[in-house]
Formats: structure tokens, C-alpha cells, sequence
């Protein structure tokens, strides 16, 4: 029997196993980490690097500038403001309506990237209890991620061949000029980190396929992953990884660790990539930059099946081989044709990587060869942008190709690629000086390593063959040799430092190094202008308007909508200025920036970029034409209706630069050229001067012609070149570089038609008018025969307002009495309306032949008319003649009054046919003084026509009021006469009442009131229309104070509203002859 001791495990706690992790980790680095000289001279050396790299990079600090740079990195400085302030969540919601007006833009289509790392850090030093800003922040982080990367560029280095290299690396990238100036504080794009994590995915995938390791691989694809998070410049790595494989495998260098390290690392970062938030699922799958890499981590698993197959079964192996062999060659050409054909569908890349990809298909995309980092780079930009490391990078291809590890193969696809992309884009050179760095690195290297060995004491080599060697090259050699590649150096930092200093210490915003308009114009906008004021520019101001001005914008340097972008093109270099304003309308715009750069190439003013204005809208006519998107735009007069735009060579003479009309025309170039000097004695300022010199020539210049020879100076001093209708100066800047116009479209939606246009052969006609636009417009006066002698015109009904749609009639006097009936002529009608701080007038014209005058006739209709104490008189004039006639004066007790005295009740002096208007004149009370209650003066009436009336009115009090029943028409626009406030006052209507039975309530039309016969007797109806009782005093016929007359009633006190009627019996009376009574 057998004893038996139960033993039991216990397994250790997390606390436990977590220190023991960080204690055998420490344990490892210990061990691994010596602190030999060399190690304290190579920290130091790094330590100084990132120093020296970040210092380099703040030279704008240093040169008092702390302006963010260029154009794209202020709208990252938006995006990171606004995540700190409102927190991630809500940044991936957020629509910007103050840019892409009225569709706004997604930012969260944004590269998330730049800003939510630079918030990360914003949030830490804060929190760290240093008072920093977000502008702080985003202002200096370009130069500390510049430092960050040339560690990372250290660690590649040393991974590809040794520590040297990485060493070399990383100080040429610090001074390199085509990484500074991207890196540069200020300088806050996406490219800041885009390049940091690139070479950071580099590093990993090396380590990984060298290693199989899959910590590499992970830490592969979270560097992928942040860097697709980062920047759009993903694309080149993410096809870049790819070839590194298929390459790897073309050159029998593929293994077990290649797999494991591209599947880790792709399948990681394309992961992550997916969290993006405009990355849809369908874009795996029709995206090459996602697609390539899902295709080769397919294909690597039937490779490791053809080298399992190629141990396990040779026989199959070669007969698999044989048969590709065999259909390679028709297969190529398969592949090829099918390319060929459809390789815009099969690339599935954008434009702007297609155009790199093949550059002479650039210039059919005007909108993205308008960009200058776009254009092509020449020998001098590669040299210029790396210098030292560019001499060594062919010696380093070639001990890289020679040495042929994979780690060689990946080094030198990357630096042969971008080679050649950066030959084709020169923005490029931002990741060409990187690759640049490395292999030129990896050159002096190996020349150092070779020409070290030979400086050294090598007792293991034989004394003849050191003898060989010292005949070929001795210790000398090599010391000449390392002062050589340190002198190189030296010039390295000098060439670093000298552009660091000259060129990117100061701010795009600031013109020339020196003019500050960029500033000012923003400071204004921001102190005058709302944020959903909207302001059309060029697009490369979008940016700098929505995020320094504070307005809101229609296109930026997002590049979003090319045809929006080409439709301000439209605008600006149209050659109608009310075409263009419709266009500006239809953009929804309210003002127009321009930039002139005064003709100083150096200032990159619009009057460079208006090529670009014209082919990117040819490069869009096609959707322009459909004017049911587009209503604003008249294709019919386009240079080819319907079909194209514009026609360039009417712009410019391109085989000898000279313009032409259409560009001295264009709106773009009359609101540059606006209020600028032609005279060098003119100028006011060095610009001024300066652009003086270049239109009109002096001290050794030439005066510029257009294409026919004729001066730029004759157009300038056209007086009629820059009357604008449209475009009105709101702000020049000091310098007058920047200049804004407020859009004015008065000029577009004022519009009337001309109708029933009459001329008289005695100068006196009519026309009638319809306000066919959207503003309010005053007709004032006609012309005819294009004269320039103008005739003012009176409406028929109330002021001369015309509103929108309606329609009225205006009587003119042209004086003329030499008219002849039948002549023709042509009539011009001018219309006013109210524009921003002016009068905008136009004319219509219409043709007409003049007709015989027609019969003319008025009267003044007492009945209606009255004196009052103790200045004034109303009167009714009626006009029942066969046209309108217009009121001149009024003559009362002989004593005239003309208009100015005159207040025509309806607003108008002109008196329809068969109508009645009312005047109140301002008597001269000073004549009136012995004028009492019931006395009549004599009245006159003349109309301009040359027709006259007379009759005697008599006076009372505004409250007693006398009224003569008689027989006079229906005057049925009562209800126009000051809103009828006139007859309410009067009490001569009742609108309680209704329509009919009020009009007739002061307006009798019974034949029975008034009557005379021959026998004598007279019978006058009376209606006491005042407020008052008033009694009955005298009677007068014919003038004639008249006893012995009788009223009904019995008494002659009449009260107000009651009727009488008043008899007299005098001498017979003439058949048919008028009798006055008063």
C-alpha cells in the first residue's frame, strides 16, 4: 500500500504576473543595453539631432512671425478647435455650412488624424498645468513631429544596414529643405504627421518580414491604420506595401515571415482604416488602394502553397511552372489590351493619382494642373530639396541591389518610385527627401565602411596585400575621404539653415515677405461682415476667408465640386458684367474678393491664375448647358453655344503672350486694375509705381500693347471701362492687393417692358409700362433718336413708383413742335431704382409713329371743389377730353400757383380721360385776408397741354361745407385719393355703406336737382355736407346777388347732412343756356 501526496498548483494573480512581466522585460534591457562610449555618443548624437531639427523648424517663432503657413493648414486648425470645443463626437457629425455654400461640407470626411492628435496633446500640457492655446499647439507641433521623425528615420536606417546609416538619416532629413518645409512651425497639414507614420509603417514591416514577427506586424498596421486616419498620401503606402511583396516574391526572397508580416500588418491597418467614417464597405472592393492590398494578402496563401508543393512535390511544382510559362506571354497581352482599354475603370484611383501616375494626362485636368505643387520637378528641385544625400543615391542603389537582402529590395522600390512620382508632382519632394535621405545614407555607409577598413591596422591581412592596398589607396586617402563627406555635411546644415532662415520664416498671409493687406482685409471682414455673409473668390482663398474672415465661402482648397469652382472662373472672366452677376447670383453671392498681385510675379496675384478660371469652366460647359440645373446661365452666348465657354485664344495670344480683347473685358481684370495709377506719376505707392511702369512704360520699359497693338493704358483710361452696374468697391487693402466688391443686383432684377408707346405731333405723348423685374423702379424720363436731351415724365396714377408686375401709364412733354404725324421714331424710356449707395438707371427702347394730336379737354368740377379759411382750396379737375392732359397751375383771384405750391391729392398731376383728380392748393393767406365764409373768387385751371378752365369756388370752414347737387360722372377711383383720406375728412363717403350706394351717396347722378326754365324759375338742390349746422345767406346768379328766393323747410338753418332746395323766379331765360349759381 502506497502513500500518495496530493500537490496543488496555484496559479499567480494578475498583480503578480504583471510585475513579473515589466521585471523580466527590465531584466532583458539591461542585458541588451550596454553604456559603452559609442551608445553615450550616439544618444547624444540623437538627442542633439531632434534638438537641431526642431530648433531648424521654429525659425518663424525666431523671426517674430507666429503665423500658421500656406492654406490647407488653417482649416486643420479649425477642425482641431473645434474638436477641443465641442469634443470628437460631435466633429463626427459636423456638416460646415460656412464653406461649399449652400451644400456645406462634411468635415468629417476630414483626415481625422492631424487634429484629434494635436487636441490629445492640447488636452496634456493643460492638464500638465502649462497654459498653452489650440493655435499654440497646432503652431509649434509641425516642428516637434519634423524632430519625432527624424528619430524614426534613425531606427530605419539602423534596421536596414546598420547605425550609421540611421545616424546619416536622420541628420540629413533634419536639414533636408524639401522635408523642412513641411514641417516647418506653422506649417500644420496633414503631411506633418502623413510622413511620421509612413516611414514608422515602413520600419515595422521591415522588422516584421526580417523578424516573423507579429508584435511588428501589429504595431505594422496601427502605424498603416493611423497614417489612412492621417493623410491621403495613404494611398502610395498602401500600394506601396503590396509591390514590396509581389517584388519580394519576384526576386525568390519570399518566406514563411513575409507572410506573417504583410497579412498582420494589412489586415491591422485596413481595420482600422474601415473605422473611417466616409470609408464605405463598397470601397474594398472598387478602391485600388484597398482593393491591391486585399488581393495580394489573397495571393500570399497560394504562394506558400506553391513552396510547400515545391518540397513536398518537385514534379508538380515544375509542371505547374511550365504550364505558366507557357500562358504568360498571351496572357500579358490580354491583361495589357484589357488595360489599355479600361484603365480608368481597372486603376480605380482619383485623378489627381492618375495624372501622377501618367503626367501627360495633367494637362486634360485643368483643375488639377492649376496647382503648382502639382506641376512636374525639374533636376534643380530634386537638388535643390536634398543636395548631399541626392549625389549618393545611385552608390547606395547599387550597394543595396548588390547586398540584395529584403530589406535592400524594399529601400530601393521606395526611392525609385518616389523618384519618379516627384518627378511628376513636385509636392512629392516632401516624401523623395526621406527615401533620399536613406539610400544617400546608405551609399556614404558603405564608401565610409570600405575607406574605414583601410585606415584601420588589419594584422590578419598579409603584408603584400597590404602593400597592394596602400598602392591603390593609403590612410591619406581616407582621411581626404572623411574631410570630403564632412565638408559635405557642413554644407548640408549651411544650405538647411541659409533657406531655413530666407524662405520659410514668414507666412503666406503675408505677401512678399512685407505687404500685411491679407490681414487687414480679414480683420475687416471680421468686424464688418457676418459669418453668413458670403464671399466668392478663387478658390484658393476659400480657406483663409471661412476660417480667418469669418464668412462663409462657395468653393476653398478642399477642391470639393469642380464645377462650382469653375463657375466662378465663369464669373470672373465673363466680358458681360450682367451675365456675370447672374452667374454670382446664382452662386447666391453677396461680394466678390479679387487679388492682385500688381504684375509682380513674386505675388502670385490672380492676374497668374485666370488661365486656370478659363479652362476649368471649358473643362465643365457640358454641365453648364443643362439650364435646369443651371437657369442663371445663357449657353447661347457662350464662344461656342452650347458647347464650350470660353474661347482661350481670344483671351491670349499663346505663341506671343499678348492678350486680347476678351481679357481687358473680363470682370476679373476691371476689378483688379480698378482705381490703380497708369502714370508712374500717378502712383502713391511702390506697387502703384511699379504697375505703372509696366502699363505705360518708362526707365527702360516698354508700354504694354494687347494682341492688335494697342496700349493696356487706352483701356484704363476708357471713362466708361470701369462703370460698373454690378460690382461696388466695399474695401481695398493699404496696398490695394486685396480688393473686395460688394455685389449689387439691382441691375439684374430691374426690369421693365415698354408698351402702347404714343407720341403727338404736338409734342405731347404717353407710354405705358410694365415692371417685369424684382425691385421697385421709378420711371423719370424718355429720349428719343438717341438724343441726349431727356423729357421728364409724369405718372397717370400716384407716384411714379413701379412695383414688381404691375403696371402703369406715364404722360411726357417733349416740347418739340415740329413733329410731323407719320414720322417714326424711336423712344427710349429711362427707369431708376435704388442700388447700394447709388442710383442705378437704365433705358428700354421702343419704336413708334407719331399720331395728330388728339382733342383736349377739362373742366373744374365745383361741386367737389372748395375754399376753406383761412389758406387752402381744394379742387377737382375732370378730364373729358380724348386724353390725358397734365395739370401746370391754378390761377386764383388772379393770383398763380404753380406745382410747387400744389399738393395733387392722387400723387399725380396728370388727369386721366374721363376721369377727375384732386389738388389742395396752398393759398397766399396774406391775399385772402378779406375773404369771408361764403365768398366766391374766380378760379382757373391750365393744364401744360396749353387747355384751360374757369369757375368761381366759394369758401367755408373744414365743419360747414356747402355742396350744389349737379350732374358730373361717377368717379369710381375715389378709393385711390390718399387712402381716401380726403373724403373721410370731407365726410363724402361712408364705407359702412356699400360700394355702389356710398359712391352714389356723394355722387348724384339724378338729372332732377338742379333745373332752369325758360319761364325763369330756378330750383337748386343744397346738401349740408359739413359737420356743422350752417345757415343760408345769399344767392347769386350769374354773379348776381339775387332777392326774393324761398327755401323748402320754412327756415335757412340747415343741419349737417339735411337737404333743401332753394327757388327763385326771375326774368325768362335763354333756351338751353348755362346759369351759374352760387
Amino acid at each position: 500500500m502506497h502513500n500518495h501526496t496530493r500537490v496543488t498548483h496555484h496559479m499567480p494573480s494578475l498583480s503578480v504576473r504583471v510585475k513579473r512581466f515589466f521585471q523580466e522585460g527590465l531584466e532583458r534591457t539591461k542585458s541588451n543595453v550596454t553604456t559603452s562610449p559609442q551608445n553615450i555618443l550616439l544618444a547624444v548624437a540623437l538627442i542633439l539631432i531632434f534638438t537641431v531639427a526642431v530648433f531648424i523648424r521654429l525659425v518663424p517663432v525666431f523671426n517674430d512671425v507666429y503665423l500658421i503657413k500656406a492654406f490647407d493648414p488653417w482649416v486643420q486648425y479649425r477642425c482641431t478647435n473645434y474638436i477641443v470645443e465641442n469634443g470628437l463626437w460631435d466633429f463626427l457629425q459636423w456638416t460646415d455650412y460656412q464653406s461649399w455654400y449652400p451644400d456645406g461640407n462634411n468635415m468629417y470626411n476630414m483626415y481625422i488624424g492631424l487634429p484629434m492628435t494635436n487636441a490629445i496633446f492640447y488636452w496634456i500640457v493643460n492638464g500638465l498645468g502649462f497654459p498653452v492655446t489650440v493655435y499654440d499647439v497646432c503652431f509649434i507641433s509641425p516642428a516637434f513631429m519634423g524632430g519625432l521623425t527624424c528619430i524614426v528615420i534613425y531606427f530605419l536606417g539602423k534596421e536596414v544596414l546598420d547605425k550609421k546609416m540611421g545616424l546619416l538619416s536622420a541628420f540629413f532629413l533634419a536639414f533636408s529643405p524639401g522635408y523642412m518645409q513641411r514641417t516647418v512651425a506653422g506649417f500644420y497639414d496633414n503631411e506633418t504627421i502623413g510622413v511620421f507614420a509612413t516611414l514608422l509603417s515602413l520600419l515595422f514591416f521591415i522588422r516584421a518580414v526580417k523578424r516573423g514577427s507579429v508584435v511588428d506586424g501589429v504595431l505594422g498596421g496601427l502605424s498603416f491604420g493611423y497614417l489612412s486616419l492621417s493623410w491621403g498620401g495613404y494611398t502610395y503606402t498602401a500600394l506601396l506595401i503590396p509591390l514590396f511583396t509581389v517584388a519580394l516574391i519576384a526576386f525568390k526572397k519570399y518566406s514563411k515571415r513575409l507572410l506573417i508580416g504583410y497579412t498582420t500588418m494589412m489586415g491591422v491597418g485596413l481595420l482600422i482604416h474601415s473605422f473611417f467614417k466616409r470609408t464605405q464597405i463598397s470601397d474594398f472592393f472598387k478602391t485600388s488602394s484597398l482593393l491591391i492590398p486585399i488581393l495580394v494578402m489573397a495571393l500570399l496563401p497560394f504562394v506558400e502553397f506553391l513552396y510547400r508543393k515545391k518540397e513536398e512535390n518537385p514534379i508538380w511544382y515544375r509542371n505547374f511552372w511550365s504550364v505558366v510559362k507557357k500562358s504568360i506571354i498571351p496572357a500579358l497581352v490580354v491583361v495589357g489590351v484589357v488595360f489599355w482599354l479600361f484603365s480608368d475603370e481597372l486603376l480605380l484611383l482619383p485623378q489627381r493619382y492618375l495624372t501622377i501616375l501618367n503626367p501627360l494626362s495633367r494637362e486634360d485636368v485643368s483643375l488639377t494642373a492649376s496647382v503648382g505643387e502639382h506641376m512636374p520637378a525639374s533636376w534643380s528641385v530634386f537638388y535643390y530639396n536634398t543636395l548631399v544625400p541626392l549625389i549618393f543615391v545611385v552608390p547606395g542603389i547599387y550597394f543595396a541591389y548588390k547586398r540584395g537582402s529584403e530589406a535592400d529590395i524594399i529601400i530601393i522600390i521606395f526611392t525609385l518610385t518616389l523618384y519618379y512620382f516627384t518627378g511628376s508632382m513636385i509636392r512629392i519632394i516632401l516624401l523623395f527627401a526621406p527615401a533620399a535621405a536613406l539610400m544617400g545614407s546608405y551609399g556614404i555607409s558603405n564608401i565610409l565602411k570600405a575607406y574605414g577598413n583601410i585606415a584601420k591596422k588589419r594584422p590578419s591581412i598579409s603584408r603584400r596585400r597590404r602593400r597592394d592596398q596602400r598602392q591603390m589607396l593609403d590612410r591619406s586617402a581616407a582621411a581626404v575621404l572623411f574631410i570630403f563627406i564632412g565638408g559635405l555635411l557642413a554644407i548640408q546644415v549651411q544650405h538647411g539653415s541659409h533657406i531655413a532662415y530666407k524662405q520659410m520664416g514668414w507666412s503666406e498671409l503675408v505677401s512678399g515677405g512685407s505687404f500685411h493687406d491679407w490681414e487687414e482685409s480679414f480683420s475687416w471682414m471680421q468686424t464688418n461682415l457676418s459669418s453668413s455673409t458670403i464671399v466668392v473668390s478663387w478658390w484658393d482663398y476659400g480657406y483663409w476667408s471661412t476660417v480667418i474672415g469669418n464668412v462663409t465661402t462657395v468653393n476653398d482648397n478642399a477642391t470639393l465640386n469642380q464645377t462650382r469652382i469653375g463657375l466662378t472662373g465663369m464669373a470672373m472672366m465673363e466680358n458681360s458684367e450682367l451675365r456675370s452677376g447672374r452667374i454670382l447670383k446664382g452662386m447666391g453671392a453677396d461680394y466678390v474678393l479679387v487679388y492682385f498681385g500688381h504684375l509682380v510675379s513674386g505675388l502670385g496675384g490672380d492676374e497668374g491664375k485666370w488661365p486656370w478660371m478659363v479652362k476649368i469652366c471649358n473643362d465643365n460647359s457640358h454641365h453648364y448647358a443643362n439650364d435646369e440645373i443651371y437657369p442663371f446661365i445663357d449657353a447661347s452666348t457662350w464662344a461656342d453655344p452650347y458647347e464650350q465657354v470660353f474661347d482661350y485664344s481670344q483671351y491670349i495670344n499663346e505663341s506671343n503672350g499678348l492678350y486680347g480683347d476678351n481679357w481687358f473685358n473680363s470682370q476679373l481684370v476691371r476689378m483688379m486694375f480698378y482705381d490703380e495709377p497708369v502714370s508712374p506719376d500717378q502712383a502713391t505707392t511702390n506697387l502703384e509705381y511699379y504697375t505703372a511702369l509696366e502699363i505705360s512704360g518708362g526707365e527702360g520699359r516698354q508700354a504694354r500693347v494687347d494682341n492688335d497693338g494697342k496700349p493696356w493704358k487706352d483701356y484704363f483710361q476708357d471713362p466708361e471701362y470701369f462703370d460698373f452696374k454690378v460690382f461696388r468697391p466695399a474695401f481695398f487693402s493699404t496696398n490695394s492687393l486685396v480688393k473686395i466688391y460688394e455685389v449689387d443686383y439691382t441691375a439684374i432684377e430691374a426690369d421693365f417692358t415698354v408698351d402702347n408707346l404714343t407720341l403727338y405731333d404736338t409734342g405731347f405723348g404717353k407710354v405705358k409700362v410694365t415692371n417685369t423685374g424684382t425691385r421697385n423702379i421709378n420711371i423719370t424720363k424718355v429720349r428719343f433718336d438717341g438724343g441726349t436731351i431727356f423729357y421728364n415724365t409724369s405718372s397717370f396714377e400716384g407716384l411714379p413708383v413701379v412695383q414688381p408686375n404691375e403696371t402703369k401709364s406715364f404722360w411726357f412733354n417733349t416740347n418739340r413742335t415740329n413733329l410731323v404725324a407719320g414720322d417714326n421714331r424711336t423712344m427710349a424710356v429711362t427707369a431708376a431704382a435704388d442700388a447700394i449707395g447709388d442710383i442705378y438707371t437704365f433705358e428700354k427702347t421702343s419704336d413708334g409713329t407719331i399720331q395728330s394730336g388728339e382733342e383736349l379737354s377739362i373742366h373744374i368740377d365745383r361741386t367737389l371743389s372748395a375754399g376753406y379759411l383761412p389758406g387752402s382750396m381744394v379742387l377737382c379737375v375732370e378730364n373729358d377730353g380724348n386724353e390725358a392732359i397734365h395739370v401746370q397751375s391754378f390761377t386764383i383771384d388772379e393770383e398763380v400757383y404753380e406745382e410747387d405750391k400744389i399738393i395733387p391729392l392722387n400723387d399725380t398731376f396728370i388727369v386721366p380721360v374721363n376721369q377727375a383728380r384732386y389738388f389742395d392748393v396752398a393759398l397766399n393767406e396774406s391775399s385772402f385776408t378779406d375773404i369771408d365764409f361764403g365768398d366766391l373768387v374766380p378760379v382757373n385751371v391750365s393744364s401744360v397741354e396749353g387747355i384751360t378752365d374757369a369757375t368761381t369756388i366759394s369758401f367755408s370752414t373744414e365743419s360747414s361745407r356747402l355742396a350744389l347737387n349737379d350732374d358730373f360722372i361717377t368717379l369710381h377711383e375715389a378709393d385711390l385719393i390718399n387712402d381716401d383720406a380726403y373724403l373721410v375728412n370731407h365726410s363724402l363717403v361712408d364705407f359702412n355703406a356699400p360700394y355702389l350706394t356710398r359712391t352714389r351717396s356723394y355722387m348724384p347722378i339724378t338729372l332732377d336737382s338742379n333745373v332752369a326754365y325758360t319761364n325763369g324759375t330756378i330750383k337748386v338742390t343744397v346738401n349740408n355736407t359739413g359737420e356743422s349746422t350752417i345757415g343760408f345767406d345769399e344767392l347769386r346768379v350769374n354773379g348776381t346777388t339775387k332777392t326774393g328766393w324761398a327755401m323748402s323747410g320754412g327756415d335757412i338753418f340747415m343741419n349737417p347732412g339735411e337737404t333743401r332746395t332753394i327757388s327763385i323766379d326771375l326774368p325768362s331765360l335763354a333756351l338751353d343756356a348755362p346759369q351759374e349759381i352760387t
